[in-house]
């Protein structure tokens, strides 16, 4: 089956009515967001979805710091499930030390071109970076997909706006399904 332990895609000649977003954050343990958690942030962007609840949900993969470790330094085999492990997430939130951690580039590179179309990379610059313009500089030039916010407003709206408009069945039921598919057939490619 497509996708196998990792991801049940949705069939592409069927409905989709509701949706579970697996949302990834990859955040060093001592790492807020504007001095917050980053869960408590999208737990507040969740509270603004319409559908949240009813035809879409999410869960959060708060350890995906050392999943995304176990996809860079682990035996072949741990490295590949965690790939897929990673791959069943269409939402990314990661702090920019992480980005920035010279060791993790290369996963990262690897990771987020491998990313279906429809997922979404969102980091953020605050008062905590040293030097906020080179960080935005640096990260900007590393990885052409990622968003940076500059406000907790910004990234609240941006993980609000992809769980309400992105990954709703509710208005985007084609977009869910294809990504799902799509991430399925990515992780069969790994597991190979």
């Amino acid at each position: 089956m497509a996708g196998g332990q990792y991801l049940d895609p949705h069939p592409r000649d069927e409905d989709c009515d509701e949706h579970i977003e697996n949302i990834l954050i990859i955040c060093q343990q001592n790492a807020d967001c504007f001095g917050d958690p980053v869960i408590d942030i999208v737990n507040r962007a969740c509270k603004k979805v319409v559908d949240y609840g009813d035809s879409i949900g999410s869960r959060e993969t708060k350890d995906g710091y050392q999943l995304f470790e176990q996809s860079v330094w682990s035996s072949p085999e741990e490295q590949r499930d965690a790939q897929c492990r990673l791959l069943a997430h269409s939402l990314w939130i990661i702090d920019p030390q992480t980005l920035l951690e010279k060791e993790l580039r290369v996963g990262f590179r690897y990771q987020l071109a491998t990313l279906p179309a429809e997922a979404r990379v969102f980091t953020w610059i605050d008062e905590q970076q040293s030097n906020p313009d080179k960080t935005r500089a640096e990260i900007e030039s590393q990885y052409l997909s990622i968003r940076v916010a500059d406000t907790v407003e910004d990234i609240e709206a941006w993980v609000a706006s992809y769980l309400d408009f992105g990954v709703n069945p509710n208005g985007s039921e084609q977009t869910v399904i294809e990504w799902s598919n799509e991430a399925a057939e990515m992780i069969d490619d790994i597991r190979i």
